[in-house]
């Protein structure tokens, strides 16, 4: 769990660092969403916010889950929590490529919720199942899924709303500081751990909470704006 947390966190350094040396971003329209009423400064905020969230989430999850599993004493023992972390993280490793693709042709915002949600389902299965072999292996492998193209979302979407200029050395560094201090949400959710099934009820409510973030958001922005397709959009399925 704690190699898959490096890893993840060096893949979404190194994509940070991408972004902010791309015009276009991940290759969504660089087009600023026009007409809202959100700041660059709250924007830049509230994606260093979700991001804390979610990195945290993601790193708990793979920390947590063998831990999980044996608290409840349900169906799955040590090593095949093992295995379903392992199944985790290479679903989410895959799900990385898949992003790149997949961002490139829906717009961030929509990958974002759609994604989120996902986590959140697999999180509720997996509370709701209380260790059995099929909640945990369901909910590791969509977990995985869900929380692949999140941060690479969240890193389009506040390209989409900075405008054309995109992403900032600052705005990248406050990006960077929010993926960092996942760490933080990773320790407070490691007080739960006596009661386990309060580990999962932690993430799935971190999780409820960066979905919150990003409403907060679209509502300053309009819906339909964040969600509505872009001159790029139209064009492409002109095509």
């Amino acid at each position: 769990g704690a190699e898959g947390g490096a890893e993840g966190g060096a893949a979404e350094g190194a994509e940070v660092a991408a972004a902010d040396q791309s015009p276009t971003g991940t290759g969504a329209s660089s087009s600023p969403i026009g007409g809202s009423s959100i700041g660059p400064g709250a924007a830049t905020a509230a994606t260093a916010v979700f991001i804390a969230l979610v990195v945290g989430v993601e790193t708990s999850f793979g920390a947590f889950l063998v831990s999980y599993c044996l608290g409840v004493k349900g169906e799955v023992g040590e090593k095949e929590a093992d295995l379903a972390t392992t199944a985790f993280w290479t679903t989410f490793t895959l799900g990385r490529f898949a992003a790149a693709g997949l961002v490139a042709r829906v717009r961030p915002a929509a990958t974002l919720l759609g994604h989120c949600v996902c986590v959140c389902v697999a999180l509720a299965v997996v509370l709701a199942g209380g260790g059995s072999r099929v909640s945990v292996w369901f909910g590791s492998v969509l977990f995985g899924a869900g929380m692949s193209s999140v941060f690479a979302g969240a890193v389009a979407h506040l390209h989409e709303l900075l405008g054309p200029g995109g992403m900032s050395g600052g705005a990248g560094g406050w990006i960077s500081a929010g993926a960092s201090s996942g760490t933080l949400v990773m320790l407070a959710t490691s007080q739960a751990l006596g009661r386990p099934d309060a580990v999962m009820a932690t993430l799935l409510g971190l999780s409820v909470c960066a979905i919150g973030t990003m409403a907060a958001v679209w509502t300053r922005v309009g819906w339909r704006r964040a969600f509505g397709s872009t001159g790029r959009d139209e064009r492409m399925c002109r095509r």
